[in-house]
Formats: structure tokens, C-alpha cells, sequence
């Protein structure tokens, strides 16, 4: 039987944070995943903000884990599941179930060493839970998700499957969705009436595999979760978990997927700096050298920190920006977009890049001297 009330009974507050909404410094954001995936239609966007509707929401996390900037926060499913993991031993094949499956042994995949059941939807976690998990040892999960056709919130199925696959892409290990473990991978066999079962939410274990673990694996790992951030431009928790976790995995266990956006810029750019003031994660840096001997700028890039929210595109002046593919995380590493001289305004003396003797604003008004109105942020920043 579904139990939806138990989402609510064990609901946990939401912090929405506008700020951060690409809606809030674009009024014609493109960005529409949280409101397109919630299964309860508790997102809406009204006058160019977010709003939370609490009586439909059931704290499935999905919106967590979409959102390109961090808007929504509370706690996190992916690391009590991980930390409810860290204390298994052995651990090296687990079945994750969300909490409207079954978890008694008849249920439980053949080779499933312990189940671990979540409380609330298995959407609650990202490519990042799964390398967490790659991360502690584990090498097969089995996800069960067959109750998805009857329940409210199967319209996530496809988003949980989606995640499966780019984690297996990221690194090498065993998911699979509504089936057996791999029969080639062959764990020590574990007693039925010794497989634990953990629930994230109520974690507890049998006394029998209590015994049985040893005093280490009781211990949550001192380097399992990322540092805190201390930057105020910080990409969303998903990227630095999952970065974080794919450093802690042996290059060997790595896969070759392109996760991470590639952007390019075309000449046009005239570093007027507002790509990277709207960047709300920080991945877009401008660097001006102003010195009696050259006034030079750089346009840095930084694909860690980019998820693609489309601010950078949708607001350049001179519409300069553009994504071009993508990166593996080999090529990681920060990079100069673009680099050139600049010079000074005739009128206004401000820095700009790109050619003739006045900046793109006061070029603008000369053009426009009877108050038409510039696209956003046109002026320099």
C-alpha cells in the first residue's frame, strides 16, 4: 500500500531560496525543471519568484536535485543514506528502496548483502549519492522501483532511471533498476535472516549484524562529506558532492562521461563583467589588469562549478556567450576564455573591450537618445 502520509509524517522544512532563482535576475528564464518534475505541482512561479505550496509539497527532494542554483535546501537524503551506509560491513551490495517497497527477505534482490530504505523517493538522490556509495566500496546496487506505477509520485520513474545510467557513466559500478544483482558478481553470500536493514530515517540494524561489524565500520569516515563552503559564489551541494566523491574513487573506477558544461565566447565580448556577475556559482570570473603600462582583461572559466543554468547566455549584452558540449572530469581544470586589451570610453571613461571610442552603454544612448530601453545589465559592471 502507498503511504503518502508517511512522506508528510516525516516531512522536514524546506528553505527556498529566491536569491539564487534564475528568475530572480531574469524575468524570462528559460529554467522551468523543478516546476516541470514536481510530482505534486508544489512549485509555482508567480511574478517572477518561486513559491512553495506546503500543503502539496511531500519533501521528495526531486527539486534538490534539478536545480541548477541551489535554490532549495533542507536535509539532505543522500548523506543520512551514506552515513547509514558507512556503518554496514560488509556493504559491497546493497538494494535501495524507497519507503513504500517492501523490505522483508522475499524482496530483498539474491545477492544484496543488506537493503537500506530511504523515507521518502528514491528521486531524493543524485549522481552524487551514487558515487558516494562507489566511494565507501560499494560495487552493485539493485533499485527497486516497482512500486512507481501505482504511486503518486511515479511520474519520477523516469528521472530515477536517468540518474542511474549518468551514474554508471561517472563510475564503475553496478545499478540496476527492477532486477537482480549482476549473477557474476558474487559477494560473500549473506544468511536471509542476517541481511540487515537500515532505514535512513530510523537507522537500526538486527543484533546479530551489529555484532558482527567491526569496530571501524561503525565509524562515518572523516573525509566522506565535502568541507563547507567559505566562497560566497558556490556551486549547488549536488556538484560538490559529487565532485568530492568522484576524487575519493581510484582513477581506475572512474568512467569517461562528459558531465560538466563547455561554453565558448565569441570576439564580440566586449568584458563588460556581467557574465560574471549573474553566475551564481561562481564558475565565471572577469579579471581586469589596470596598470600604466597596459590595461589588459581575462575571461576565466571554471566547468567545476558550472551547471548550465543559462544565466551567463541569456543576459550577455552583446550576446557573446554560448554552450558548446561538454567536458569529462579530465578536463576539470579552469580555463581562459578569452583574453584581449582594453581601452577607455571617450565619453565616460569606463574600461570596455571591442572597437570604435565609446562603450557599449554610451554607443547605446548616442544610438538611442530618446530613452529606449537597453537589454538587462547592457551598461558596465
Amino acid at each position: 500500500m502507498i503511504q503518502l502520509e508517511r512522506l508528510l509524517d516525516l516531512s522536514h522544512p524546506i528553505d527556498v531560496r529566491g536569491e539564487r532563482c534564475t528568475h530572480r535576475w531574469n524575468k524570462e528564464s528559460a529554467c522551468s525543471l523543478c516546476l516541470d518534475g514536481c510530482p505534486t505541482q508544489a512549485l509555482a512561479l508567480e511574478e517572477g519568484e518561486i513559491v512553495l505550496d506546503e500543503a502539496r509539497c511531500v519533501r521528495c527532494e526531486f527539486c534538490f536535485r534539478v536545480c541548477p542554483t541551489d535554490v532549495f535546501h533542507g536535509s539532505n537524503e543522500a548523506v543520512m543514506l551514506l552515513k547509514s551506509v558507512a556503518a554496514l560491513s560488509p556493504r559491497r551490495s546493497l538494494s535501495l528502496a524507497c519507503i513504500n517497497e517492501g523490505v522483508t527477505d522475499a524482496a530483498i534482490a539474491a545477492d544484496a548483502e543488506a537493503v537500506v530504505q530511504l523515507r521518502t523517493c528514491l528521486a531524493s538522490l543524485g549522481r552524487a549519492a551514487y558515487a558516494g556509495l562507489a566511494a565507501l566500496g560499494v560495487e552493485a546496487i539493485h533499485v527497486r522501483l516497482d512500486q512507481c506505477e501505482t504511486c503518486p509520485l511515479g511520474t519520477l520513474r523516469p528521472h530515477i532511471e536517468a540518474v542511474c545510467r549518468e551514474a554508471q557513466a561517472l563510475v564503475e559500478i553496478d545499478v540496476t533498476v527492477d532486477g537482480e544483482i549482476d549473477p557474476e558478481f558474487e559477494p560473500a553470500r549473506a544468511e536471509p535472516d542476517s541481511r540487515p536493514v537500515v532505514r535512513t530515517y530510523q537507522p537500526k540494524v538486527s543484533r546479530r549484524a551489529f555484532l558482527r561489524r567491526p569496530a571501524s565500520a561503525a565509524q562515518v569516515p572523516d573525509d566522506l562529506l565535502p568541507p563547507e563552503p567559505t566562497a560566497d559564489k558556490t556551486p549547488p551541494v549536488e556538484r560538490r558532492f559529487l565532485l568530492h566523491f568522484l576524487e575519493q574513487i581510484p582513477a581506475s573506477r572512474r568512467g569517461d562521461g562528459t558531465f560538466l558544461p563547455d561554453i565558448g565566447v565569441t570576439d564580440s565580448c566586449t568584458a563588460c563583467g556581467v557574465c560574471a556577475t549573474v553566475c551564481p556559482n561562481g564558475a565565471l570570473g572577469l579579471e581586469k589588469e589596470l596598470t600604466p603600462e597596459q590595461e589588459h582583461f581575462r575571461l576565466n572559466f571554471d566547468p567545476a562549478s558550472c551547471t548550465a543554468c543559462n544565466l551567463c547566455v541569456e543576459l550577455c549584452p552583446p550576446q557573446a556567450l554560448a554552450f558548446t558540449g561538454a567536458r569529462s572530469l579530465k578536463e576539470a581544470e579552469p580555463v581562459t576564455l578569452l583574453a584581449g586589451d582594453l581601452k577607455r570610453c571617450k565619453r565616460c571613461r569606463a574600461h570596455f573591450a571591442g572597437p570604435g571610442t565609446l562603450c557599449p552603454a554610451c554607443d547605446f544612448r548616442r544610438k538611442n537618445p530618446f530613452g529606449s530601453v537597453p537589454r538587462p545589465f547592457a551598461f558596465p559592471v
